[in-house]
C-alpha cells in the first residue's frame, strides 16, 4: 500500500488514500535505501549537492555563451563575509559580480540600470556564512558572455564557498520568474545556460539547456568539490529527474525534458509510487460568538494591518476582525473589507496581492493588508471581536501590525509568506493548535490571552495557505503532565509518603531530584497524578534507588481494572506486567533508570502512578519511614516509546507548538527551539505531484516508529480530510539522535495540523 522502503516502522491504524507520485531527497546521513519509481524500477534517493570552491584556485570554464545577457541567478554560501571579496561570475573580463565583504556587487554593466534580490527580496546582502542565498540579478541592457567563467575573475581572485543553481537569461527577468527561481522552478524564456552542478564526480559541468554551454571544472580535487549538504534544501535528481553514468549523475535537459543533456533518454523520472499523506497546519477558528484574542497595548504608530482571513458568512454579515482602541478597527461587512475610524488617514486595503476590499468566497483563506498614511495607537489590541459590540466568525492566522506602510515589495513578500521585520509591532501566527495563549514571535514579548474559547473546536480547522512553524521552527510540547519534575508540589497527589526535594543530583546534572520517603503504615507509597487522555499513550520517569530498588507503575487508563508493572533497579528487568501493557527499563548512568509503560487510554480520567516497592509483585507494603525512590522527569505523551524528556512547569505542554521567534534562535516565550530551524535537524526534501483533478485524503494514521541508521524517533500523526491540488513542496527533517522529527513544507504544501512535531511519510 505504501513505500517498499521500511525502516523499523510499525502502523497502528489503516491508511485509506489516493495515489500520487513523489520524488525524494535524503541527506547523505540516511542510509541509502531503493524505492520504486512511478514505472516500478527502484531507485536511490538522492542528496542535494553543490560545488565547494576553494578559493585559491579551483573554476568552471565555460567559454563563450552567447550575447545579450540581461539575468544572472545562483545559489551561494560564502565561507567569509567580513574584510574579503569573493569573484563568483565573470562574463568576459569587464561586467563581473562580487561578493564584497557580504554585499553583492555588481561591476562593469557599463550605463545599465541593475537590480539585485536576495532570498526574494530587493537587497545586496548575504546576511551570514551558515545559508545558502539566492541571488539574482537583472539589467536592462544585455552583456557578451564571450569568456563565461564561475568562480574566479581571471589574473585576480577566486570565490571561496558552496555555490549551485547558477543560471543565466537574455531576458531581464519578471517578478514571477524571479518567484519561479526562487522556488526551484524551471524558468526558460531566455534561458541561456543553466548549471544545476549536482554531478557528484567529475569535471564536466553539465549545462542542462540542451547541454550547449558544458564547462571544464579546472584545478579542482574531485573528492572536496563535489559536496552535499542538508543546507542546499533541494534536489534536482529527485524533483526532475537523471542519468547516472558510473558515479556521474548527469542532469535532465530541461528543454527537452524527456531526456538528459548528453541527448540520452532520461534513466530516472524524479518520480517515485507513493500513497501520500498529507496533513494541515493550525489556525483560529473563531466562533463569532464569544471568542476573541485579548493582547492589550502594544504600542503607538501601527500603519500597517496584515491577515490570513477564511469568513464563514460573507452575505448580510458584519465580522469585527481587528480592533486597535475601541474606535479604530477592521470589519468585513457582507464580505467587503472596511476600515473603520483612522480619523484623516489615507488607507489602502490590499486583498490575495491585489488594490480591493473583496473577500471573494467563505471556502479559502484570503491575505488582507491594509496600509494608512497615519499612524494610530494600538492600546488594547483584540483580535476577533469589537468590544461591546461584535464578534469574528471564521478562520484566522498569520496576524501582523506594523508601525510602518509597507511597500510593495513588502507586501508581495507578505503575500508570498515570508517574514518581513521592518517596523513589526507583533506577529500571530496562530499556529499553537492548543492551549489559551496565541504567542507574538516579533520578539517584542506581545502575547495574547484567548479567551471564552474551546480549545477542541478553537483548533479544530486546519488550513493549507500558511505554515509559520514549520518553515520558521518551533518547540512542540508533548508532556501531559505538570510540575514534571517537581513531585513535591501539589499537583502531584502523595500517597503514605513525603517528598524531600532537590536532594540529589539529576539526570541532567542539576541538583533538581527528588526523594518519594515512604511513611510507616501499610499502603501504596507514592505519588500520582490524573489525566485525561485518549489514545496510546507512554508514561516515563527516571528513578534511582533510595533504600528501595523496586519500583512499580499503576494505572487505570484502560477503562478496565487496575493495571501494573514492576522494575527491578539492580537488575534491570520489568516483572509481571499486566496484559494491555508494555513495559521497559534503561540504564542511562550514575544509578539512575528511565522506566515506562505504554498501553492505550480511554478513560476520561485516569490515575498514573509511580510507587516504590519492596516487591516485583505487591503494589503495597508497610514502610520504614526511610527508604524510597529518587524520581525526577515524569512524561505522559502519545507516543509507542518514550521520547526526549520535556519539562513542565505550572501548565502541560500537551500538543502546543509553541512557535519559534522570527530570529529563528528561541521560542516565542524564550524556550529551546530544537526543530527545524535550530541544530537538530539533517532535512530531506520530497515533491508531490498528483497528476489528477484534486483528490480526496482520508487518513487515520497514529503513532508508528521510524528508525534511522538505528536511532529511534517516535512519529505522530493527526487525523484530516482535505483537498489537496497540484503540487506540494515538503521538507522533511530527519533529526539527531533522541530528537523528534519534524516537518516543513512549502508552496502550497499542507503541514502538520494539532501535532506541529509531525512525520508526512509512510513506510518509507
Amino acid at each position: 500500500m505504501a513505500l517498499a522502503l521500511r525502516i523499523k516502522t510499525r502502523i497502528k491504524y489503516a491508511l485509506s488514500i489516493a495515489s500520487g507520485y513523489v520524488s525524494w531527497f535524503f541527506n547523505t546521513a540516511l542510509t541509502a535505501t531503493q524505492v520504486p519509481d512511478k514505472t516500478g524500477q527502484t531507485r536511490t534517493p538522492q542528496s542535494g549537492r553543490y560545488y565547494n570552491f576553494d578559493g585559491t584556485d579551483d573554476y568552471a570554464d565555460i567559454g563563450n555563451v552567447g550575447d545579450s545577457i540581461r539575468s544572472i541567478c545562483f545559489r551561494i554560501k560564502c565561507d567569509d563575509i567580513t574584510s574579503h571579496t569573493d569573484y563568483v561570475i565573470d562574463l568576459n573580463g569587464t561586467d563581473y559580480i562580487t561578493i564584497v565583504n557580504g554585499t553583492v556587487t555588481v561591476n562593469g554593466f557599463s550605463g545599465a540600470t541593475t537590480n539585485i534580490y536576495v532570498d526574494g527580496s530587493a537587497g545586496s546582502t548575504i546576511a551570514n556564512t551558515t545559508d545558502f542565498h539566492n541571488v539574482i540579478i537583472t539589467s536592462d541592457l544585455g552583456f557578451t558572455a564571450s569568456d563565461l567563467d564561475i568562480g574566479r575573475l581571471e589574473g585576480t581572485g577566486f570565490f571561496d564557498g558552496g555555490l549551485y543553481d547558477v543560471r543565466l537569461f537574455t531576458v531581464e527577468l519578471s517578478s514571477g520568474e524571479r518567484g519561479s527561481i526562487d522556488n526551484f522552478a524551471s524558468v526558460t524564456t531566455g534561458l541561456s545556460c543553466w548549471f544545476k552542478m549536482d554531478e557528484q564526480n567529475g569535471t564536466v559541468m553539465y549545462d542542462s539547456n540542451g547541454g550547449t554551454n558544458d564547462g571544464t571544472l579546472t584545478n579542482i580535487t574531485v573528492g572536496t568539490f563535489h559536496a552535499t549538504s542538508y543546507k542546499v534544501g533541494f534536489s534536482w535528481q529527485n524533483r526532475y529527474g537523471y542519468t547516472l553514468s558510473g558515479s556521474t549523475f548527469i542532469p535532465r535537459d530541461e528543454i527537452t525534458t524527456n531526456n538528459d543533456v548528453t541527448g540520452s533518454l532520461l534513466g530516472e523520472t524524479g518520480q517515485v509510487q507513493y500513497n501520500a499523506n498529507l496533513i494541515g497546519s493550525n489556525s483560529a477558528d473563531f466562533d463569532g460568538t464569544d471568542d476573541y484574542a485579548d493582547i492589550g497595548n502594544v504600542g503607538d504608530s501601527i500603519r500597517s494591518i496584515c491577515f490570513r482571513i477564511k469568513c464563514d458568512d460573507i452575505t448580510s454579515h458584519t465580522d469585527y476582525v481587528i480592533d486597535l482602541n475601541g474606535t479604530d478597527y477592521i470589519t468585513i461587512v457582507n464580505g467587503t473589507v472596511t476600515v473603520n475610524g483612522f480619523s484623516g488617514a489615507t488607507t489602502n486595503i490590499y486583498v490575495d496581492g491585489s488594490a480591493g476590499s473583496t473577500i471573494a468566497n467563505t471556502t479559502d483563506f484570503h491575505n488582507v493588508i491594509i496600509t494608512s498614511d497615519l499612524g494610530f495607537t494600538a492600546s488594547d489590541l483584540d483580535i476577533g471581536r469589537l468590544e461591546g459590540t461584535g464578534f469574528f466568525d471564521g478562520g484566522l492566522c498569520d496576524v501582523r501590525l506594523f508601525t510602518v506602510e509597507l511597500s510593495s515589495e513588502e507586501r508581495e513578500s507578505i503575500d508570498n509568506k515570508s517574514n518581513v521585520t521592518n517596523g513589526l509591532s507583533c506577529h500571530f501566527p496562530f499556529a499553537e493548535g492548543n492551549g489559551s495563549i496565541n504567542f507574538d514571535v516579533s520578539g517584542n514579548g506581545n502575547h495574547g490571552t484567548l479567551t471564552n474559547i474551546s480549545e477542541s473546536t478553537f483548533w479544530g480547522t486546519p488550513q493549507n495557505i500558511y505554515h509559520y512553524n514549520l518553515l520558521n521552527g518551533f518547540f512542540k510540547g508533548k508532556n501531559a503532565f505538570t510540575k514534571s519534575q517537581e513531585i513535591d508540589h501539589s499537583d502531584w497527589t502523595k500517597s503514605a509518603c513525603t517528598i524531600t526535594a532537590d536532594t540529589v543530583t539529576a539526570p541532567d546534572s542539576t541538583t533538581t531530584a527528588d526523594k518519594i520517603v515512604e511513611d510507616t503504615t501499610t499502603n501504596f507509597h507514592g505519588v500520582y497524578q490524573a489525566k485525561a487522555v485518549s489514545g496510546l499513550v507512554t508514561w516515563s520517569c527516571y528513578v534511582k534507588a533510595a533504600g528501595r530498588t523496586k519500583c512499580g507503575f499503576l494505572t487505570n487508563n484502560d477503562g478496565l481494572s487496575d493495571r501494573y508493572a514492576y522494575f527491578d533497579l539492580a537488575a534491570l528487568t520489568t516483572h509481571n506486567v499486566n496484559a494491555g501493557f508494555t513495559a521497559n527499563i534503561e540504564d542511562v548512568g550514575d544509578g539512575w533508570r528511565r522506566i515506562s509503560v505504554t498501553s492505550t487510554a480511554s478513560e476520561s480520567s485516569a490515575y498514573y502512578w509511580l510507587n516504590a516497592t519492596d516487591s516485583i509483585s505487591v503494589m503495597s507494603h508497610t514502610g520504614d519511614g526511610t527508604s524510597g525512590i529518587y524520581v525526577w522527569g515524569c512524561q505522559l505523551e502519545y507516543v509507542t516509546n518514550a521520547s526526549e524528556y520535556q519539562q513542565t512547569t505550572t501548565a502541560s505542554t500537551f500538543r502546543i507548538s509553541v512557535p519559534a521567534k522570527l530570529d529563528g534562535l528561541l521560542t516565542a516565550n524564550g524556550g529551546t527551539i530544537t526543530n527545524p530551524a535550530g541544530v537538530f535537524h539533517n532535512n530531506c526534501e520530497t515533491k508531490i505531484k498528483f497528476p489528477e483533478a484534486p483528490l480526496l485524503f482520508n487518513v487515520d494514521i497514529s503513532n508508528f516508529l521510524f528508525d534511522v541508521s538505528g536511532n529511534a524517533n517516535e512519529k505522530e500523526y493527526s487525523d484530516f480530510v482535505e483537498d489537496v491540488q497540484t503540487q506540494h513542496k515538503i521538507l522533511m527533517d530527519v533529526s539527531t539522535p533522541n530528537q523528534i522529527k519534524n516537518l516543513l513544507m512549502y508552496e502550497n504544501a499542507i503541514s502538520g495540523s494539532d501535532l506541529g512535531n509531525t512525520q508526512t511519510f509512510l513506510n518509507h
